[in-house]
């Protein structure tokens, strides 16, 4: 279909759009259903529904209620099921001083989009537990957080304190009856959540209770042309019982249009639709704790998402420096990695890989040094371990020592490979690589 043809219909659908506003519900008598080339199709009447949807709210902007009320009579001759077309109609009726007509609108479409159900009152926990429960209420991200650059003014920014909190709070009362609610603020986070240890010595007793973690990501109120009043909110859930492996539920969004009290009732949609995520669900409901009755590092790093952060952070940070041949630096990021979670293994791993590498590096340098002359020193100082720079002569034997000391570990590890795997024969590039070796001190 080339550009006339589409603008030919588009013109088409414009004109079936203005005769369908010659009356207020409904197009005027003798008007098709379809016209030549034009099929109607649903998602053509979804479409004209909601560009009669906007231009009655921009109508009514501009105070012409008699136009608005026209446009939303367009649309619902497209979709005559739409709720907010009936819900909008119902407001401006009410507004022009037609109240039984507005009564009808309202009704219909509470018919054709009933209320949300009422949220559940049931405890998700025994009140009283002997094992004790608690959730702990984490901070929105600040722009100094490591996931906080997205951070803007929608972010709750009165917390702890606000509308947002306390409703959370509120329906955490009604949950977990009986639970312990801890609620941080920015500073306790940010000097007391440094690393898995820090936070274990912090919590303390609580460490040995199941425990639920919440972080309010996003909680705002807002109106547009296109879809009216609504509310979001982005919630976070991490759990911990010392039984299970980390859980960590990946951010739910929940969207209400048209919200009765802002952001109390979206934050409240937004803690049931996390219960809701099967595997969280399942755990809440054999939720005890462990034999031990300690969190793992696992579980302390998915109750506060912050640790998590920081490790990729300085992990990330590390792999750049090992690329651009910064040893150093990378070892001091994968230290703070560590000093983090000490039980993180990818941190453990490049680690130990870059000391070898100093070693092997100061191990070459000592040699290259003890073969120079005194005269040949910089500043005529005895020679270091380290050298800023090394001779072209010096390059060039340092790089094949490199390359030997790389052949044969390629070769040790395609003979450890051949005799892990014993049940079937070595593949041609293991066997490429075997050949006689001499293990011997370097």
């Amino acid at each position: 279909m080339d550009r006339s043809d589409l603008r030919s219909k588009s013109l088409v659908l414009g004109l079936l759009l203005a005769l369908c506003g010659l009356a207020e519900v409904g197009c005027i008598p003798g008007v098709p259903q379809s016209l030549p080339g034009i099929e109607l199709t649903e998602q053509r009447r979804e479409l004209l529904a909601r560009r009669s949807l906007v231009e009655a709210r921009q109508l009514i902007e501009q105070g012409r209620l008699d136009s608005a009320l026209r446009a939303t009579g367009r649309g619902l001759r497209f979709q005559p099921h739409d709720a907010k077309l009936h819900r909008l109609r119902a407001g401006i009726l009410e507004d022009l001083g037609r109240p039984s007509e507005a009564r009808l609108h309202e009704e219909l479409a509470l018919q054709h989009a009933p209320p949300s159900s009422p949220l559940s009152d049931e405890p998700l926990i025994a009140a009283g537990d002997p094992d004790g429960f608690l959730v702990i209420l984490l901070p929105p991200p600040s722009r100094g957080d490591p996931d906080g650059p997205w951070a803007t003014n929608r972010v709750p920014e009165s917390w702890p304190a606000g509308e947002a909190a306390e409703r959370l709070q509120e329906r955490i009362a009604v949950r977990f009856p009986g639970a312990a609610i801890l609620v941080l603020d920015r500073g306790k986070v940010e000097s007391s959540v440094t690393s898995v240890p820090e936070v274990l010595r912090w919590l303390g007793p609580h460490t040995r209770s199941p425990a639920l973690s919440l972080r309010l990501d996003r909680a705002f109120c807002d109106e547009s042309t296109s879809d009216g009043p609504f509310a979001v909110a982005w919630l976070r859930a991490g759990y911990a019982n010392g039984l299970s492996p980390a859980l960590a539920v990946e951010q739910v969004r929940v969207v209400i249009e048209d919200p009765s009290d802002c952001q109390g009732e979206v934050v409240a949609r937004a803690l049931e639709a996390a219960l809701a995520v099967p595997r969280l669900k399942v755990a809440l409901e054999t939720s005890e704790a462990g034999p031990e009755g300690v969190w793992s590092n696992r579980e302390v790093r998915g109750l506060f998402p912050r640790l998590d952060l920081m490790i990729e952070q300085d992990l990330d940070r590390g792999r750049k420096a090992i690329r651009a041949g910064q040893l150093a630096a990378a070892r001091e990021h994968l230290q703070r990695a560590l000093e983090i979670d000490p039980d993180n293994q990818s941190a453990g791993s490049m680690l130990n890989d870059v000391e070898s590498s100093i070693r092997l590096s100061q191990e070459l340098s000592r040699r290259s040094n003890s073969e120079r002359k005194p005269d040949q020193w910089h500043h005529r100082e005895a020679p270091s371990l380290l050298q800023d720079s090394l001779s072209s002569e010096e390059a060039r034997r340092t790089e094949l020592q490199l390359r030997e000391e790389k052949r044969r570990r390629d070769s040790m590890l395609a003979v450890i490979s051949a005799l892990e795997d014993s049940e079937r024969a070595p593949g041609e590039t293991v066997l490429s690589e075997l050949r006689p070796s001499e293990i011997r001190d370097p």
